[in-house]
C-alpha cells in the first residue's frame, strides 16, 4: 500500500519500474491517497480526460463539512493551501490545495460548497505536466482577484512558484 510520507524518489523509482505512462501512475498514485486518506474505494471515484490533466471526481456517500474535510486531506496529503474564500453572503465556500510536484504527486484539489460549507463530492486534478500544473495555479489565483469574495486564506504567487522549482 503507497505510505503518503513516501519520498518522491521512491515514487520515481517505481515509476521507472512500472509500464505505466506517467498520467497513468499520477493518477493511480491520487487515487491510492484518496482511497486511503477518505476510506472510499475505487467505484466512488470516477475519471475525465481533459486537454490540461485528468480530472478525478470524488463523491463522498455522505454530507462532510468543507474544513474538515480540507484539515483531512491538507495533513494526510501534505498539501498546501492555494487559497480559501467565501462569498459575500456566507453562503459558499471554495477551498483549492496543491501538492509540491514530483512524479506521482502533481494533484491539485478543488473543494466548492454552495450550501454554507457542506458538501458531497469534490474534484481532484492530476497532472502529468509540472508547466501545466503550474499554469492552472497561477490562472486561479489571477482569476480570484477579479470577482467578489472574501479571502480567508490565500498563497502568495511567488510562494507558488518557489515549489516549482
Amino acid at each position: 500500500m503507497n505510505n503518503s510520507n513516501e519520498p518522491c524518489a521512491t515514487k520515481a523509482e517505481r515509476f521507472q519500474k512500472s509500464s505505466l505512462s506517467l498520467m497513468d501512475f499520477n493518477v493511480e498514485e491520487a487515487i491510492k491517497n484518496l482511497e486511503m486518506c477518505l476510506h472510499v474505494g475505487k467505484e466512488n471515484i470516477s475519471q475525465k480526460k481533459t486537454e490540461n490533466c485528468t480530472v478525478l471526481t470524488v463523491s463522498l456517500g455522505k454530507m462532510l463539512l468543507i474544513d474538515q474535510l480540507m484539515e483531512d486531506i491538507e495533513n494526510i496529503l501534505n498539501l498546501s493551501i492555494l487559497l480559501a474564500t467565501k462569498s459575500e453572503n456566507g453562503k459558499c465556500l471554495e477551498c483549492i490545495a496543491y501538492s509540491k510536484p514530483c512524479v506521482g504527486d502533481m494533484i491539485v484539489v478543488h473543494l466548492y460548497s454552495r450550501l454554507y460549507g457542506v458538501m458531497e463530492s469534490f474534484e481532484v486534478n492530476v497532472y502529468d505536466s509540472i508547466e501545466k500544473m503550474y499554469k492552472d495555479l497561477k490562472n486561479r489565483l489571477d482569476y480570484q482577484k477579479d470577482i467578489s469574495c472574501k479571502f480567508m486564506e490565500a498563497e502568495n504567487p511567488m510562494t507558488v512558484l518557489r515549489q516549482f522549482i
